[in-house]
């Protein structure tokens, strides 16, 4: 495998998630994200998030 297989392989991947919708909490600070990661294993906690194309999640956190 060659440098510009990874290179392609990477722009595909990255396309992909650029058109991707994710979710992304509400409260985007760290503390937040840090107190979300623990509460995984909180199945029955409810946390708010709005969904976001990939490509605008930068700007979906800075809200």
């Amino acid at each position: 495998m060659t440098r510009s297989d990874n290179t392609d392989g990477f722009a595909v991947l990255l396309g992909a998630f650029r058109r991707t919708t994710v979710l992304a909490p509400v409260d985007p600070y760290e503390e937040t994200l840090t107190r979300f990661a623990r509460a995984q294993g909180e199945p029955d906690r409810e946390w708010e998030y709005h969904t976001v194309l990939g490509a605008r999640l930068p700007d979906g956190l800075l809200r």
